[in-house]
């Protein structure tokens, strides 16, 4: 391990900590402003708006808690596995507060420029942390019926 994949992953951890409760402020000191994040619920480009994103987050999940369980780096990129925890008791993308306890996981894959953001890959389980809030139905049993009607994707 190098001191810059160490350096790295000292940046996202810094990230995460901020994510959980620390000062947003701080991502401009390692986010660059043209931050790219390709994420299911808010992808797009610039510091500010990902700020913006993740500040809505704090207001729509209480005890909104993100844990990082495994970071692995190498050269300028940095995979994280982590844990997402909260309470919903705010209006997310167009339904109301459930009040329900969450917990999903995810993995995030960062690039790093220059010592500082620059992008970001996300995939989440975002089925289940839906079929949690009730916003979703926890029998998907007829997915999986439409899933096995198609050629060639039957169960062996």
């Amino acid at each position: 391990m190098t001191a810059n994949t160490e350096a790295n992953k000292a940046l996202v951890a810094h990230h995460y900590a901020i994510l959980s409760g620390g000062d947003p402020a701080e991502w401009d000191d390692i986010m660059k402003d043209d931050f790219v994040s390709h994420h299911p619920h808010a992808s797009g480009q610039g510091r500010d708006r990902y700020r913006d994103a993740a500040a809505a987050y704090s207001t729509v999940f209480s005890d909104f808690a993100p844990e990082v369980h495994l970071m692995v780096a190498e050269n300028d990129f940095v995979a994280a596995h982590f844990v997402v925890r909260g309470r919903h008791t705010g209006d997310f993308l167009g339904f109301t507060a459930t009040g329900r306890e969450f917990s999903f996981s995810g993995i995030a894959i960062y690039r790093i420029a220059d010592g500082q953001l620059a992008e970001a890959w996300y995939g989440e389980d975002t089925l289940g942390w839906f079929q949690q809030l009730g916003l979703l139905p926890s029998d998907i049993s007829a997915f999986r019926r439409v899933w096995e009607s198609i050629p060639g994707t039957e169960d062996s």
